[in-house]
């Protein structure tokens, strides 16, 4: 009778077959972290920023492919995982919300980069103030205020309430309604004129009359400047304003408010009696 043999699975004391999974996943976990350096080049991203971000998540991916790969060549040769998992769990529940936070600018300063969301030398507009963006880091973007010069740092995850803005800036002007407006044209042009020959400014346009207001009738001039002298060149614009409606002998409208007395009937009658 013949007997059947099969191949030892132990060799002094070693599992064979334990030892050829944990290098089956070595090799695996070796392959993935090639795999991510590849694919996750720094050459791909368009900035620093996308640079440094890329980086980051380089790291990130092949330390959990190795943090992995750890606890299955673990599981593999018989080491009980599972209250070590446990721990870990709750440690990461931890470390999720203290790390919350830089992760979201990170993760956004990632797409800021691949999006082109923003780049140095932008003006934007957050919380109502002008601004200039300076830096674009990995967890900050630095602007500078056009109103002060003073410096602000905007966390990432906050991006979304940054609007980027163009050069176009508006001024209004207030005209009385007695102004005939062919005479109102005439001054709004002379305006313009001077107003485009003003240092920083590439355009400025009489767009005409913009609104029929309590007291005044609006006209609309605009310009197309260097950001980075907005202010001063509406307080240029101003002045000039100021000095054509003076040369021009037009008084600038304020706030008024007519009051119609209707006397009462029987106080009148009483009146024509005496």
């Amino acid at each position: 009778m013949s007997q059947s043999t099969s191949l030892p699975t132990t060799a002094a004391g070693i599992d064979i077959p334990s030892l050829v999974a944990t290098f089956v996943t070595i090799g695996i976990a070796i392959v993935l972290w090639y795999v991510t350096r590849k694919v996750m080049k720094t050459e791909r991203a368009v900035t620093d920023v996308g640079k440094k971000a890329m980086t980051t998540g380089r790291r990130l991916v092949c330390a959990l492919v190795i943090i992995i790969a750890f606890f299955v060549v673990l599981e593999i040769n018989g080491v009980e995982v599972n209250s070590l998992v446990t721990s870990l769990g709750a440690a990461s529940v931890v470390s999720g919300i203290i790390i919350k936070d830089p992760l979201s600018d990170f993760f956004m300063a990632f797409t800021i980069s691949s999006h082109q969301l923003l780049s140095v030398g932008d003006a934007v507009n957050f919380q109502g103030e002008d601004a200039i963006v300076e830096e674009l880091g990995s967890r900050m973007v630095r602007i500078k205020l056009l109103s002060n010069g003073a410096t602000m740092f905007i966390f990432n995850r906050d991006i979304t309430n940054i609007t980027k803005i163009t050069d176009m800036t508006d001024i209004d002007v207030a005209l009385p309604y007695s102004l005939d407006f062919r005479k109102a044209d005439e001054v709004m042009e002379k305006i313009i004129a001077r107003m485009s020959r003003l240092g920083g400014v590439h355009e400025a346009v009489y767009k005409g009359t913009q609104k029929f207001a309590d007291s005044a009738i609006y006209y609309k001039l605009r310009m197309f400047c260097d950001l980075s002298r907005k202010y001063d060149l509406i307080r240029e614009s101003n002045h000039i304003i100021q000095e054509e409606l003076d040369a021009a002998g037009i008084s600038m409208p304020y706030p008024q408010l007519d009051v119609h007395m209707i006397a009462d009937a029987l106080t009148e009658a009483k009146a024509a009696e005496n």
